[in-house]
């Protein structure tokens, strides 16, 4: 009887269509080897642990979400309708990200970076009123997740954003006209 070799990308490859089935929490020793059909055995004769599974499998999601929607983004509205589009398009990795605390972090972090780099090719704004724009925004995609209204309303996602952008900018410039 021939023996077949599991080798890390197809331990991977199983991995990711785990997560994206049932959430990062799933992949485990146990639920890795249900779905690929196999034990235990190969996936730790090509990861220390499953640890290691989960962390390249983090690597290769954000490389594959770089790779289709923030590759070649310069500006904010670039940047907002790019976030807008990947939310639409791949809703399970999007509930994937959210749904598990470690991934949720990584996450925020990984869009924060775009967000910031946009909004300072644009604008001088201060951190704290990027990072107060930048939660502003992931509230509402939450709130209107929860109102199952993403799709139609995602354009007064992008308007608001802007908007408060541009109300940042002009208070400056009033309080700049003043003193």
């Amino acid at each position: 009887m021939r023996h077949q070799k599991y080798d890390a990308a197809f331990i991977l490859k199983g991995a990711y269509r785990l997560a994206l089935k049932k959430g990062v929490d799933s992949v485990t020793s146990r639920g890795l080897a249900h779905e690929l059909g196999i034990s235990t055995q190969p996936i730790y004769l090509s990861f220390q642990n499953i640890e290691e599974v989960k962390e390249l499998l983090s690597e290769q999601i954000f490389r594959d979400i770089q790779g289709k929607h923030f590759q070649a983004i310069e500006t904010m509205q670039d940047f907002l309708t790019n976030y807008s589009r990947f939310i639409q398009e791949e809703k399970e990795l999007y509930f994937v990200l959210t749904a598990d605390q470690r991934m949720q972090t990584q996450s925020e972090v990984f869009l924060y970076r775009f967000f910031e780099d946009c909004l300072s090719k644009e604008y001088q704004l201060r951190s704290y009123e990027k990072q107060i724009l930048f939660s502003r925004m992931q509230g509402m995609i939450s709130v209107l997740i929860k109102s199952g209204e993403l799709t139609e309303k995602i354009h007064l996602l992008e308007e608001m954003i802007l908007s408060d952008i541009q109300l940042i900018v002009d208070s400056r410039r009033t309080v700049a006209m003043t003193k």
